[in-house]
């Protein structure tokens, strides 16, 4: 990158900070925690129509819809997980690209910070 005033590790660290601020907006959109509560509440209620001895057949239509729910809203929650975890690899490996660029040039030109904490996958 040939410029006079911002070099690699500039436009680097903008990518970043663009992939960073796509993430989270993503996070904050797909709003995880609610879609498991709710996988958790429709689960409850098809337990609780399992319990009864008796079903009419308006409740076992009821069953096969919500079963059908939850499946869908199971598939959505694997999915949005599945691309949240693809777009955290894209911004962890930008991230890596500055690091190792900073320590090729031995300074930072920046004033980027960022600080990644890795668990441990399921």
């Amino acid at each position: 990158m040939n410029h006079p005033i911002f070099n690699l590790e500039d436009k680097l660290c903008s990518e970043l900070k663009e992939l960073y601020n796509n993430y989270y907006l993503e996070m904050n959109k797909l709003q995880l925690p609610y879609l498991k509560e709710k996988i958790n509440i429709m689960n409850r209620r098809l337990d609780e129509f399992r319990k009864e001895k008796e079903q009419t057949e308006a409740q076992k239509q009821e069953i096969k819809n919500m079963k059908i729910l939850v499946q869908e809203a199971i598939d959505f929650l694997n999915e949005s997980k599945k691309n949240i975890n693809l777009k955290a690899n894209v911004l962890y490996n930008k991230w890596i690209e500055i690091k190792n660029l900073r320590i090729a040039q031995k300074y930072s030109s920046t004033n980027l910070r960022l600080n990644v904490i890795k668990f441990p996958s399921r």
